[in-house]
């Protein structure tokens, strides 16, 4: 991250997009453990950007200092617009086919995840996007992510099984996802077109 955020420097390119995860916060690795009774909470629901790191695992802190990269060549170039692209266990067609073939039910499985998930072609619209259309000064950090979950019960009774002491800000509802995408859509207008529940992947 250092050598890409230094090299657009040193080129006095402005706009930097770094490949970051939903991991920066820990979502998943030692913080977020396969045992339901290992579990590790967020701080509240919907996460957002703002939500801090439980990183523990080399992976997720790998993801947490890149962001602390894109925070520092912010600080020393202002007029740069950098972003960290939060990737979200991206698929392809023959994944979404899977999932709607086998649709998940039970609240516990892929909860590290907080059941989020997304397409490789949004994840590369994304990026297109951002780097050629950034609305912001500094340093970003996008969620990207489908607007529903992968699970067939709604987002909030999941949330109550597997996170029931968790802080509510926001009622979620239906099947929307308890990640927050707003930030893309209002920095580079970007908002994700496919779901696993989609007919054509029927």
């Amino acid at each position: 991250m250092w050598n890409i955020c230094r090299a657009a420097e040193q080129l006095n390119i402005k706009n930097v997009l770094l490949g970051s995860s939903y991991n920066s916060i820990g979502a998943m690795g030692t913080a977020a453990r396969w045992d339901k009774n290992e579990v590790k909470p967020p701080e509240y629901f919907p996460i957002d950007q703002y939500q801090g790191t439980r990183s523990e695992d080399p992976y997720s802190v790998a993801k947490w200092i890149g962001e602390q990269v894109g925070d520092a060549f912010a600080r020393r170039n202002p007029d740069m617009s950098i972003g960290s692209m939060r990737f979200n266990g991206m698929w392809d067609d023959d994944k979404f086919r899977e999932l709607n073939k086998n649709p998940i039910s039970n609240a516990w499985e892929r909860c590290q995840g907080f059941w989020t998930y997304l397409h490789i072609k949004d994840a590369a619209t994304a990026c297109r996007m951002a780097v050629t259309k950034p609305k912001w000064k500094g340093h970003e950090k996008f969620f990207l992510n489908a607007k529903d979950t992968m699970i067939t019960i709604d987002t909030m009774e999941a949330i109550k099984i597997v996170y029931p002491n968790v802080e509510l800000r926001e009622e979620i509802v239906g099947h929307n996802a308890p990640l927050k995408i707003d930030l893309a859509k209002e920095k580079f207008g970007w908002e994700p077109k496919f779901s696993w529940r989609d007919s054509i992947f029927g």
